[in-house]
């Protein structure tokens, strides 16, 4: 049974926008059957329904009902037939009908029949709704998400197709996106006019620029707890910055700054002047519309830090950093193509934000997913205008030659970013930060005479060898032996390390022409 209009009186506080929307949907029902209310996610389709169903008097048909009477459900087997049943006893005690998230239920009602739906019967369970709703001469008006994926419900026809059959049996209306006005409106709402009258809403603009109600709301009430007297702009945007959208849990991504990546600071001196500076806006980067690059490719051997870098500005992104890798290709095709739009548009939702593409060349050279380039070149282009010329696509790469050309000769690559072996200084750094947790370190000239030694490693092998030595000493600490210093324990496992590689070279047909540093040190103190 349909809420009763009683549990449906509570003070409702609209903003600006969905008040207009109200306002429109009041004057639309008396004249049309069937409307439907599009908005994205957040913008507050729920409140403004709930609004207009104690304005006319209307019965609003949510999602809780449904689950109800499918929790009743005998045949697994007839989960189309409930959904049908549901619908029409709605319609029947109602002259106008408010049905909430229609998206949402035919896709349950879909997808309830362990994973057999019978194709096409949800069409026809629409289509007759639809009829019988024209033929009782009643109103309804079902809400849909904006961003909402149909294939995956609708295989035949999209939802809108399907609202849309006979000549346009349904009249859209778009809930439009949240305006200043709106967020300062929210924030009123949410923690007093005092307090929201010191939140700079431009500066939240700036930070994300299509945030969602909920978004704004919950970083409100986040931020008034934990600072209740002295709320301001920075306080919101630490939460948003916490909470907002992104496919990778920072928490599971390796802690690692800038700093932490030593011999890179020139590439992260690009990256902050082309990027990330014009990300964070401000009253200047305003003025002279200024808007970060929308291509960026990081190239260079393996293990030299390409990787690492997206670590690191997924750190200080956080919600607004979003990773495609090769793991993405373990997807069927379609499935592939699907999570890939889902992570452009919540990248263009959050933006200022980054969508980093590691390994670029190997996933364009996938046969699995073929049409990628023609997809990231159609997004790249998409990406100038204005709404959400915020978003960085940065890819990585061994070999720029194995790049589509259309993408690296059009000029939609806008900057290029070599990671270099590193030089005897880094390399130096390198182990010294990585041998740190040793009982007891090895010196700043043990350090140098072991990165002599190791003239055209990557960061990784570095990384690598230091790991190896901590085993070592793990090994001799399990077998009762005497430790021996870690300036030993390390050039074990350089030796170790060098005699493997020499043998995959000799398999592989290669030859290694890398020479030892010696002659930048004065002398060897690690024996």
């Amino acid at each position: 049974m349909s809420q009763p209009l009683e549990a449906l009186k509570q003070p409702y506080s609209l903003t600006t926008g969905q008040n207009k929307t109200l306002e429109t949907l009041q004057n639309l029902i008396p004249l049309l059957p069937v409307i439907v209310l599009q908005g994205s996610v957040g913008s507050g389709k729920t409140q403004v329904l709930k609004k207009l169903s104690i304005d006319l008097d209307a019965q609003f048909f949510a999602l809780s009902e449904v689950l109800e009477q499918f929790g009743g459900q005998q045949d697994p087997l007839k989960s189309e037939d409930t959904l049908s049943t549901a619908l029409g006893n709605a319609l029947k005690s109602a002259k106008i009908l408010i049905i909430d998230d229609i998206d949402i239920i035919t896709a349950f009602a879909r997808f309830s029949n362990q994973g057999n739906p019978r194709y096409g019967y949800i069409s026809a369970v629409l289509k007759n709704f639809l009829d019988e709703v024209i033929a009782q001469k009643k109103h309804i008006v079902l809400s849909l998400t904006r961003e909402v994926n149909e294939d995956t419900w609708f295989g035949e026809k999209s939802l809108q197709e399907q609202l849309n059959l006979n000549g346009g049996r349904a009249v859209f209306i778009s809930l439009p996106d949240y305006s200043d006005v709106d967020y300062a409106e929210l924030l009123v709402n949410t923690v007093g006019q005092e307090r929201a009258s010191r939140i700079d809403v431009g500066a939240l603009r700036s930070f994300a620029s299509n945030l969602s109600g909920n978004q704004i709301v919950t970083a409100a009430r986040l931020s008034a707890a934990k600072n209740p007297t002295d709320l301001n702009t920075d306080d919101i945007i630490s939460e948003l910055r916490e909470y907002v959208s992104s496919n990778l849990d920072s928490a599971q991504v390796e802690q690692l700054q800038s700093n932490d990546l030593k011999g890179t600071e020139a590439l992260w001196q690009a990256l902050e002047t082309h990027v990330l500076l014009p990300m964070r806006g401000g009253e200047l980067v305003s003025s002279l519309g200024l808007k970060p690059k929308r291509g960026v490719v990081l190239y260079g051997n393996p293990g030299t830090g390409k990787t690492s870098i997206g670590r690191a500005l997924a750190h200080q992104m956080k919600g607004k950093f979003f990773m495609i890798d090769g793991s993405f290709i373990t997807e069927p095709p379609q499935a592939f193509f699907r999570k890939l739009t889902a992570i452009f548009e919540a990248a263009e939702a959050s933006n200022p934000s980054i969508i980093f593409i590691d390994d670029a060349d190997v996933l364009f050279n996938t046969s699995h997913v073929y049409g990628l380039n023609r997809y990231l070149l159609s997004k790249l282009d998409g990406l100038v205008s204005s709404n959400v010329g915020n978003v960085c696509i940065i890819m990585t790469a061994m070999d720029v030659n194995d790049l589509p050309a259309a993408l690296v000769r059009s000029g939609r690559i806008e900057l290029w970013l070599e990671t270099k072996l590193p030089e005897l200084e880094i390399r130096t750094q390198i182990l010294a930060r990585y041998s740190a947790v040793f009982p007891e370190p090895p010196t700043e000239a043990e350090l140098q005479s072991l990165a002599s030694r190791s003239k055209g490693f990557t960061p990784a092998d570095l990384r690598r060898i230091t790991g190896d030595a901590k085993a070592l000493l793990v090994q001799d600490d399990h077998l009762g032996k005497p430790r021996l210093s870690s300036a030993t324990y390390l050039t074990q496992a350089l030796e170790l390390f060098q005699d493997m590689r020499k043998r995959a070279n000799v398999a592989l047909g290669k030859t290694d022409e890398i020479e030892d540093d010696l002659d930048a040190v004065s002398a060897s103190c690690c024996g």
